[in-house]
Formats: C-alpha cells, sequence, structure tokens
C-alpha cells in the first residue's frame, strides 16, 4: 500500500471537486493557492483511513456522512497564540470593558473563529485582572469539534504562551511538564465554549463586544458580508467589533462606525 505522505498535490480538477464540498459543509472558499495546504492536510486523513489516492477519500466522503465532520476540522485548523495582537487586547481592557462595565454593570462577549482556546481565555484574564470576571459573560465557538475539545481541556505548550509574563503564567496556569501548562479551572468555568458555523448556525443576541479575528479570510466576499451582517444585529447599540489587524471592513460592510483607540483599530455600533 502507498504512503499517502509521499503522493503529489491534488490536480486542479479533485481540488476544484474538494473545494466545493468544503464550501458547502462551511463556507469555507479555499483559494487556488490553497492546492499545496489542502492536499497535506487531506493525507493525514488519507493515512488514518488506510486510502491510497485523493479519489478514494472524496468517494469515501461521499458515502460515509460521519466523516464530513472531521474532515471539516482538518482543513479549518488554525494557528493561534495567547495574548495575539496585544494592541487590541490593551483597548479591550483598558478602555473598552471598563466602559461597558461602568455603563450597564455586565458584559457579553463572544470569540467567534475561537481556534483552541487561547483568544477567550486571553480575554478572561484580562477581564480577571480588572477585577471584572464575575460581570463578564463569555462565549467561545468554533466550526472545529477538535478544537473546541482541546479548548475545554486547557492545556497549551509554550510556544503557545510566548507572550504570556511570568506573573501571569503563575497566577493562571498549572505547570504539567518542560512543555506544557494547564490552565486555571476557574477560568474554564466562566467561558461557555460550543461549537458553531458561522455560515450555517443562528448567531446570539445583544453582544457588547465580539472578537472575529483572522477568520473571515477564509470566506468569499458574499459570505463576508453576510457574516458582519449578522455580526452588526448581534451587537447591542454602543457594542464593539474586532476583527484581524491586517483585515478591513471596507467594502464589507457600511454599517459600522470607525474607531481608532490608541494602536489599535476596532468597529462600533452605534
Amino acid at each position: 500500500m502507498s504512503d499517502p505522505q509521499s503522493f503529489d498535490t491534488l490536480s486542479p480538477q479533485l481540488f476544484s471537486k474538494f473545494s466545493k464540498l468544503i464550501y458547502q459543509l462551511s463556507g469555507i472558499y479555499m483559494k487556488d493557492s490553497k492546492i499545496v495546504l489542502l492536499s497535506n492536510r487531506l493525507k493525514k486523513r488519507m493515512k488514518l483511513l488506510n486510502l491510497n489516492t485523493y479519489d478514494e477519500y472524496y468517494n469515501y466522503l461521499l458515502t460515509h456522512k460521519e466523516e464530513y465532520e472531521k474532515f471539516v476540522n482538518v482543513i479549518s485548523t488554525n494557528e493561534t497564540y495567547f495574548f495575539r495582537s496585544e494592541n487590541q487586547l490593551e483597548a479591550f481592557s483598558n478602555m473598552i470593558l471598563p466602559l461597558i462595565i461602568n455603563r450597564k454593570g455586565y458584559a457579553r462577549i463572544w470569540s467567534a473563529g475561537c481556534s483552541t482556546g487561547d483568544e477567550p481565555y486571553s480575554l478572561a484574564i484580562m477581564a480577571d485582572t480588572l477585577g471584572m470576571l464575575n460581570k463578564v459573560e463569555i462565549l467561545a465557538t468554533d466550526i472545529n469539534s477538535e478544537v473546541i475539545e482541546k479548548a475545554r481541556k486547557g492545556i497549551y505548550n509554550n510556544r503557545r504562551l510566548k507572550y504570556v509574563n511570568q506573573q501571569i503564567l503563575n497566577k493562571y496556569f498549572v505547570k504539567l511538564d518542560e512543555e506544557n501548562y494547564k490552565i486555571n479551572p476557574n477560568l474554564t468555568s466562566k467561558i461557555n465554549f460550543k461549537e458553531h458555523n458561522l455560515v450555517k448556525d443562528e448567531y446570539p443576541k445583544n453582544l457588547d463586544v465580539i472578537f472575529c479575528r483572522n477568520v473571515m479570510i477564509y470566506f468569499n466576499r458574499d459570505i463576508q458580508k453576510e457574516i458582519v451582517d449578522k455580526f452588526y444585529n448581534s451587537l447591542t447599540n454602543g457594542g464593539f467589533f474586532f476583527i484581524g489587524n491586517a483585515e478591513t471592513l471596507y467594502i464589507i460592510s457600511d454599517k459600522f462606525k470607525y474607531l481608532k483607540i490608541g494602536n489599535s483599530s476596532v468597529y462600533y455600533k452605534e
């Protein structure tokens, strides 16, 4: 039996087939430039299933609907780490969260596309540092069931904690070994981790802050517009919306007001 790791990349025809299936299941748009990335990620599943060709795996998907979840998990896994884009988190903790708490006494926050939980845990740590964690409700969602399970377990290696200072590390993490740490269970209990498909599932309402950073780049323009409209409707008046530092709502939506807070850009619903 051939080793799928040694296969060439997908043919353009098969890439098109897999891309259409990915779009149908998740709304994620695979650009042609992602052909090598997709090929390498599919090989992992093929090896586990002892399948020899991309055609075999495609046909397997069509006849084994239970494989859909694994398929989506493989293509939606993305790298993240604690306190990513510190300029945005400083705007959140220094101004936005205190403003909301002072205004209404509590804050509802959604980390959309939370991956393995690094972002929502970072938000929880910042809220706790301000003495506001008990006044905050954090929803953290991702389409990938495997990363949600990892987030619930809360175990992270040194690489993911590279921007965590020693004081925070000592207070909020338990060292398991030389490489791995476990997040304080008190923080885990404050976050509601759920699977959620941004394209197909219903959105929560009455939110004060939404983080959806470096996620919308995986969707085409039409889907981006739909998602941003849904985010807008999910926010209360006076709510804030964070996207990635390299992202913009230009062309996508004109509903939000653009704000500059310190070194951070943020969008605001009036």
